[in-house]
Parts: structure tokens; sequence; C-alpha cells
């Protein structure tokens, strides 16, 4: 008002009275609809069309400029060898896995526009499924257009036929019950004679294998009854020589030489010479050799069959580091019985290698994490966002100390996460390592749980808690929390200023060198910290400090994705 502007509203449904983007829209709605209009396509098809036609506006000049504005921006002459009629009949290859050599190659789509010039997007006709082809593979017909759902006259076509190839069986060979009943319906009764002749070996063959079935029968010795039954006679023999279930007390042991096609019956030692049709010895549990009961506290080796190893837990020297930070940083509250209507969260011991910029192993940790998947929520937890720094300010923050001189140093967390306050009431599974109460007595380890404190690695909320913890810290030390970037604090002093972008637990310190400084003893003051000097490896990015200055490069990530790779 002090300038003498009025505030004018446009009238509603004018896009001329919006300026530039109501006409550009209404350009891109003009080219839409004559799209759709031209094609088979209902009209929920519309998206596809839209995102053609501002391919197509992008592509060609205007009544007031004489070139396209992909010309304006690239400086080249676009090609338009790749365009199509929109919504016209495409047809691509079928991939080798969903073809075979005497059906079809291609199938026919509708062609919705392109991604780029060497590829293009088609819809499946009976699905109306989006999909992507390379354009020299695919052929296209202009004059087609088809329509979603196939051809009508496509859907009461007959299918073809499948042919019954006469295939001679060899059931009869086949010693399974389900030939044997085949065998049993496809020979008459009639047609076999009442006595079979069978060779005395053949008799040995069905005797041996039947002998332990039959002998509750009372018949062990018995000729079997031929002429009432085929399969009666031509009974094959059972794997084990003997019903399942059963033991013996005396095994069929393998004869000594291994060229022996023979097999010694020890049960019955009138059956001699029978040949051995891949009997599995059989023993019984008793004897099968004693072993000695694994004292308590004693852990058996993974390799135990071979080596026989154990250990004694006892005399194993563990390293407490972990625990000792959890009970230094007060993480857990007392071991009491599970309270009624609570479920605790489980836990998990989680061994990581800490590697350097190099690839290289550092050192070992064991670090306790909880299994948050537990957690329920709105009743474990509420809000879980914690904002990082992403590459983008890392990147600005690098080029700001190189143009301006500032000094960069990287700080790291020890246990970050352990320093932030739940805010709410969550219970956990006691981990090994943490003894129970002595007013436990016999109850199971099972029926108590632990009061956590503090937030612990895998809890929703454990990335939160800790950046609120810090963020509060830091404001209250004077620093100013960055709007565009909550990671970025920034004090500045009559002596200089001091920038601490955190990534989780990794602090980056810009800014002179004296106020980084008191910025790292303000930060070692509160947390417990290392000091890894300046910054080398952070977010992926490998620098290389140099007089003229930082050389930023991932030759780390490079040879890692190769090594991969390769092998």
């Amino acid at each position: 008002m002090s300038i003498g502007i009025d505030v004018e509203h446009p009238v509603p449904h004018v896009h001329t009275q919006n300026g530039l983007a109501e006409a550009a829209i209404k350009r891109i709605q003009m080219v839409t609809r004559t799209l759709v209009m031209r094609t088979n396509l209902p009209l929920s098809a519309w998206g596809h069309a839209v995102l053609h036609a501002a391919m197509l506006i992008r592509l060609r000049p205007t009544a007031t400029q004489a070139f396209s504005a992909q010309q304006l921006v690239t400086g080249y002459e676009p090609s338009i060898s790749h365009l199509r009629i929109f919504g016209c009949a495409v047809y691509v290859p079928i991939t080798p896995p969903q073809r075979t050599k005497m059906g079809p190659q291609r199938r026919m789509g509708i062609y919705v526009g392109f991604e780029s010039p060497t590829i293009i997007r088609y819809v499946e006709p009976l699905t109306g499924d989006l999909f992507t082809a390379r354009f020299a593979d695919c052929h296209f017909d202009e004059t087609v257009f088809p329509s979603l759902g196939g051809d009508k006259n496509v859907t009461i076509q007959q299918e073809r036929r499948e042919l019954s190839w006469p295939v001679p069986t060899l059931s009869h060979n086949d010693r399974s019950p389900t030939a044997q009943r085949e065998t049993k319906s496809h020979i008459p009764a009639a047609n076999v004679p009442a006595r079979m002749e069978v060779p005395e070996k053949d008799f040995r063959l069905i005797d041996a294998a039947s002998a332990t079935q039959n002998v509750g029968q009372g018949i062990a010795g018995a000729t079997p009854n031929v002429g009432g039954d085929v399969a009666q006679a031509v009974a094959p023999p059972r794997k084990r020589g003997r019903p399942q279930g059963s033991r013996d007390t005396h095994p069929r042991k393998r004869a000594a030489k291994a060229h022996d096609p023979l097999i010694i019956d020890t049960q019955n030692p009138t059956h001699e010479n029978i040949p051995d049709y891949g009997y599995v010895q059989e023993t019984s549990l008793e004897d099968a050799p004693s072993l000695e009961p694994i004292r308590e506290n004693v852990e058996i080796s993974i390799n135990y069959t071979s080596v026989h190893g154990t250990w004694d837990r006892n005399s194993i020297v563990v390293d407490d580091a972990e625990l000792d930070s959890l009970t230094k940083r007060t993480v857990f509250g007392p071991v009491v019985p599970i309270p009624s209507g609570i479920k605790p969260v489980g836990y998990k011991w989680v061994f990581v290698r800490k590697r350097n910029e190099k690839n290289e192993i550092v050192r070992y940790k064991a670090r306790l994490v909880a299994q948050g998947f537990s957690q329920r929520p709105g009743i474990d937890y509420e809000e879980t966002y914690s904002p990082v720094m992403d590459v983008i300010t890392f990147r600005y923050l690098i080029s700001l100390v190189v143009s301006e001189k500032l000094n960069m140093q990287l700080m790291d967390v020890v246990t970050a996460y352990l320093y932030g306050d739940l805010d709410t009431e969550i219970y956990m599974k006691v981990p090994d390592g943490l003894s129970l109460p002595k007013s436990s007595g016999s109850r199971p380890r099972s029926a108590f749980a632990i009061r956590l404190k503090r937030s612990l690695y895998g809890l929703k909320q454990s990335g939160r808690m800790w950046y609120t913890r810090l963020s509060d810290y830091l404001i209250g030390r004077g620093y100013v929390n960055n709007e565009l970037c909550p990671c970025v604090f920034i004090k500045t002093t009559s002596s200089g200023f001091a920038i601490v972008a955190v990534y989780v637990d990794d602090m980056n310190i810009i800014g002179t060198l004296d106020e980084l400084r008191d910025t790292a003893e303000c930060l070692k003051s509160e947390f417990e910290m290392k000091d890894l000097g300046k910054t080398r490896f952070c977010l992926g990015l490998e620098l290389e400090h140099r007089d003229s200055g930082i050389l930023i490069h991932q030759s780390a990530y490079t040879q890692n994705a190769q090594a991969f790779q390769y092998g």
C-alpha cells in the first residue's frame, strides 16, 4: 500500500489472467486432448498423453520463437527420428526366459511415449501395465491403434489342441507300488498260468526280501502264490530288507572285498550268495558309542564331530568394553520381574569390524543392539526422524574451507546413542553378561526384564534421542541451529567463528583456529570424543589436504566395487 501496489485476484476459470504458467498448462492440455482422441485408449490414459505432450512441446518451436525449448537449453537442434504416433501398435521382443523356439518372438504393445531417443514406453493391452523397451528392437505399425483389453475376436479364438502321442510304457519294469497296480490291472488273471516256473535263485531273492515281513505270519520260507497275484510274484525288495521301525540285533554286513557283489546274511545261514542290491547296514541304538555328558559352562565346538573340541566359558577372556560403556552411561536400570502388560524387546550382540578410508580393519568391537522391530508405534515410541548432513552441504563446507583458508577437523563420539534420554518407558530382556538379582530364586531368566534409562542401538527413536541431546547442549552453549540444515550449528565470536556439521556421531568442525579448539574442548567436556585430526574420510568421500586445496575422490569405493564385481 505504501508504494501503490493494488492486489487484484483473477477471475475463476480464466487461465489467461494467470500468466505464462496457466498458458503453458492450457497448451499441454490441448495437445493431450488431440493425442487421446486420435487413439483407441480410454480417458484414463490421459497421464501418458500429458507426458508425451510435454515432450513434444519441448521439441517444437513456437509462433514467437524460431527455436525449440530444448535447443535453447542445449544449443543443439533436437532429433525427431524417434518420434512415433501416440497410441499406435508396437511389437517388442519377448525376453528369452519367456519365449520358446517354436513360439512367438514378439508381442504387441501400445506406444505411449519415450523416456529418451533410445528407450520407449508401451502399455500391455491386456493388463494396462507400463513397460519400457529399446527403440532399435521395436517394430511400429502407425496405422493400427489397439485398445485396452485386446481384440474381442482374439478372445473367442479356439485354443490350440495339444497332440497326444502314443508313447510306449515300460511300467511293467517299474517296481514301484503304483506300477504294480497298473501291471495288475492290465494283465487279466485268466491269462496267468496257475503255476509259474520261477528259478531257485529268484525264490531266494523273494524269500530274503520278505523273510522279516512274513515271520509274524508263519510263512517265512513259503513259496509265494504266484497264480493268484502277479504283484506278489514280482514283489520288489525293500531298501533295508525289513519293515520300517524294526531293529536288527545283529545287522547284516558287507563282504570284505569291494568287488564282490555278494553279501552274507548272518541271520539266515542257509541263504548264501545273495546279490547285493545296495542294502544299508543297520545299527541299533544300543550299538552306538556312549558319549560323556557335556559339563555346565562348557561350549561345544562347531566342528565337534571332527575334532571333539570344547571350551570352558569360565576360562575364556571376555572383552567387557561394551558392558563397561553401558554401565558408564547408566543405560540400564534395575533388573525386575516383567510387569504385567509389558512386552520387553529382545536384544542381540553384533560384532563389527571398523575400517578406515583404505578399507583396512582398524579395530574390532562388540555392540549390544536392541531388536527394535518388536516396538509398537504410539506405545514404545512416537517420533523417529533425525536430521543428518547431506553430501551437498558437506561439499559446500569443503569449498568454504578452501576459499576462506579455514581449518577442518573430524571428531567421533564414542557410543553416541547411549547419551540420549528415552521419552518412553521401555523394558528389554536381560542380555547375556548381566546377572539376575539374588532374590530371583529358581525363576527362569525369561521371567525378568531390565528397564532402559537411555537410548540403545537398534531402538526406533535412538537416532532422534541422540540428536535432541546434542542439539540441546550446543544451543545451550551459544550455537545457532541452521533452519535450512538442522544438523549444522554455527557460533560467531569477536575472534572468529566455528561450524559444527553433524552426521550421526561424526562431527566436522570448521572455522578459525581458536574457535575450532574451543569447540573441540567444549564437546570433549560433555561427551567422550575421539579426535581424528583433519577430515580424511566422511560420507564416502576421501579428502586429501594439499597446499593448493583439497582433492576429493572415491578411489576406495571404486576399488571395493571392482573387488566385489570380479571376486
